[in-house]
């Protein structure tokens, strides 16, 4: 059984405006943008309590 997530990872086509689509459509607060260069990946991250939505997109 599930009882808790870290967070949510959601890999994206278009980083900029899925960022602008969870923070209009959904109301989501953006916490900001992270290039993992190991992943060759950039990440946004939403703050969602107990648990965080993670955009991915490959760099």
């Amino acid at each position: 059984m599930i009882v808790a997530l870290d967070h949510i990872a959601i890999a994206v086509p278009d980083l900029e405006a899925s960022i602008k689509r969870f923070m209009d459509d959904f109301g989501l607060t953006f916490e900001g943008t992270e290039d993992v260069e190991a992943a060759k990946t950039s990440t946004a991250f939403f703050p969602l309590p107990p648990t965080s939505i993670e955009l991915v997109h490959p760099l």
